[in-house]
C-alpha cells in the first residue's frame, strides 16, 4: 500500500508541474472542443490517432470551461494521471493472484509501479496512458477469464479491447492477441462445457463489437479509404533497410535509428548505455546505442531523463547522468530475469504440447503472457523497418504489455529467489539490489518533478 501511495503521488505532482509532452495531441484536443471536428492526418500531425483521449478531454474541457492552455494542460495531464493509477491498480490486482512468495510480490509490484518512464508518460497530454491502461485491463480480463471461466471478466475483455483500439492503434495488437488466446483455448480441447461456450461466446462477442465500432469509430476505415492505410500518417515511409548493407535515408538524416537490421536488430550495447545514459537530438548517430532498437527500448524503459525530450526535461548534469549510469546497470538483473521467466512460460508450454498435444495449451496457460511479449515485439520490429527514425522505438509502444513483462518478471524472481533461499547472504544482497533500484527509480521521477519546479520558479 506504501509503494502504491507513493506511485499516485509522483503521478500526481508530476502532472500538476510538466507543461510538456512528446507528442503535440493538445491541438487535437483543441478542434473538437472549440470547433467540434474530429480532425484526421491531412489536417494536423496528431491527427491521424483514434480521438477516444481527445473526445475525453474535450469534454472535460467543456465541461469545466477550460479557456487557459496551462488550466486545459494541467487538467488532461491529471486525466492521464489518473489513467496512470487505475493501470497500477490493475497490476497490483493481477500481483496479488499470482503464485509467489510476498517478498517477490513487493518486488515485482513496486519495480511495475515506480517504473520512471511510466510515471513519466501518465503525466502528458497524450493518448498513450489510455491505451496502455486498456491494454492492461484487456490482457488482465483476459488472464482472468482463463483461469475463473466467469462471464463478467469475458464483458470485460471485450470493453477494453475495443476501448484500447480507440484509443491508439497499438490497441490493435491487444485485439489480435486476445482473439488468438480465445481461439486456441477454445479449439486446443479438453475445456469443459461451460467454458468453451463462454470462450466461444466472448470471441464471438468481440469480433462482432469490435467490427462494428472500432473501425468506423477509430478512423481506421477513414484512413483505409483515403489513404489505403488504416493506420496512415503523416510520417515519411522510409527507405527499407537490409540486413548488412548500410542504405542511406535522407529524411532521418540527423535522427537516424536503423542503421542496418544486424546493427539495430542484432546487437545490445549495455556498455555504451551506461557510459552514455542519454539520447541526442538532430545531430548523427551519436551514441552509438541509438542505432540499436533493444538498447532503445532498455535505456527509455528505466531512465525518465534518457529521451532527453521533452526539452524542459532535458538535464546532462553530472548527477542525472550519473543516476542513469546507475540506473541501467542495476536494471539488468530485472531484464534478465524478466527473460528468464519469458524463456521459462515459452518452454513449459512447448514441453507440455510435446507430452500432452494441444490440449495442454486449454489448461496451463504460461503461454499467454509470453505470447502477448513476443507479439509486440514482433511489432517493435515491423515498425522500425518501416520507419527508421530513432524516435520509433520508444518503449512507451509496448508498455500496453505491462501485464505480460509484470508475469515474466514475476516467474523469473521466483525463480531466483527459490534457488538462493538456503543462503542468507546471497538473499540479502539480492533485496539490497532491488531496493536501491526501486529507490533510484523515485529518485529519478522526484529529480525531474523539482527540476520543473525550478524551471517555472526561475522563469
Amino acid at each position: 500500500m506504501a509503494v502504491f501511495l507513493v506511485s499516485i503521488l509522483l503521478r500526481i505532482l508530476l502532472a500538476v508541474v510538466n507543461r510538456e509532452a512528446n507528442d503535440i495531441h493538445l491541438n487535437v484536443i483543441g478542434y473538437i472542443q472549440f470547433e467540434g471536428t474530429f480532425v484526421h492526418a491531412e489536417d494536423e500531425w496528431e491527427g491521424y490517432h483514434p480521438k477516444l483521449y481527445h473526445a475525453t478531454c474535450a469534454a472535460m474541457g467543456r465541461l469545466f470551461d477550460l479557456q487557459s492552455i496551462n488550466a486545459a494542460i494541467v487538467a488532461f495531464q491529471i486525466l492521464s494521471a489518473l489513467a496512470g493509477v487505475l493501470t497500477v491498480y490493475i497490476l497490483l490486482r493481477l500481483v496479488q493472484m499470482l503464485p509467489i512468495r510476498d517478498d517477490v510480490r513487493l518486488i515485482v509490484f513496486a519495480g511495475a509501479a515506480l517504473n520512471p518512464k511510466s510515471v513519466g508518460i501518465n503525466t502528458q497530454v497524450t493518448n498513450d496512458s489510455f491505451v496502455i491502461l486498456f491494454g492492461t485491463l484487456a490482457i488482465y480480463s483476459l488472464w482472468r477469464l482463463l483461469h475463473t471461466k466467469a462471464g463478467l471478466y469475458g464483458a470485460l475483455l471485450v470493453a477494453a479491447v475495443i476501448l484500447a483500439c480507440l484509443s491508439k492503434a497499438s490497441g490493435l495488437v491487444i485485439f489480435g492477441g486476445s482473439v488468438l488466446v480465445l481461439v486456441v483455448v477454445l479449439f486446443a480441447g479438453r475445456s469443459d462445457l461451460l467454458a468453451r461456450r463462454i470462450y466461444l461466446r466472448t470471441l464471438l462477442t468481440l469480433i462482432l463489437l469490435w467490427a462494428a465500432i472500432v473501425p468506423y469509430f477509430g478512423q481506421y476505415y477513414y484512413g483505409w479509404k483515403t489513404h489505403g492505410n488504416p493506420i496512415h500518417s503523416q510520417v515519411p515511409t522510409s527507405i527499407a533497410p537490409k540486413f548488412f548493407e548500410f542504405v542511406p535515408d535522407p529524411t532521418w538524416r540527423s535522427s537516424l535509428g536503423v542503421t542496418t537490421l544486424l546493427d539495430s536488430w542484432c546487437t545490445f550495447r549495455i556498455i555504451d548505455l551506461i557510459r552514455h545514459p542519454y539520447n541526442t537530438l538532430g545531430v548523427p548517430i551519436e551514441p552509438r546505442h541509438r542505432s540499436s532498437l533493444w538498447s532503445q527500448l532498455y535505456g527509455r524503459t528505466h531512465f525518465v531523463h534518457f529521451d532527453q525530450f521533452p526539452l524542459s526535461w532535458a538535464d546532462r548534469s553530472r548527477f542525472v547522468m550519473g543516476l542513469g549510469s546507475a540506473i541501467l546497470g542495476l536494471a539488468l538483473l530485472h531484464l534478465f530475469l524478466m527473460l528468464v521467466g519469458f524463456a521459462d512460460g515459452a518452454v513449459r508450454a512447448g514441453k507440455g504440447v510435446l507430452d500432452r498435444g494441444l490440449a495442454h495449451l486449454s489448461q496451463d496457460f504460461s503461454w499467454v503472457m509470453p505470447l502477448f511479449l513476443m507479439l509486440f515485439a514482433i511489432g517493435m520490429l515491423k515498425f522500425t523497418y518501416g520507419n527508421r527514425d530513432y524516435s520509433a522505438m520508444k518503449a512507451i509502444y509496448v508498455f500496453p504489455a505491462m501485464p505480460a513483462f509484470l508475469w515474466c518478471f514475476a516467474e523469473g524472481c521466483q525463480w531466483a529467489v527459490l534457488r538462493i533461499a538456503g543462503s542468507p547472504r546471497v538473499m540479502f544482497c539480492f533485496y539490497l539490489w532491488f531496493m536501491i533500484l526501486i529507490a533510484l527509480y523515485a529518485v529519478d521521477v522526484t529529480y525531474l518533478i523539482s527540476q520543473l519546479v525550478g524551471a517555472r520558479l526561475h522563469s
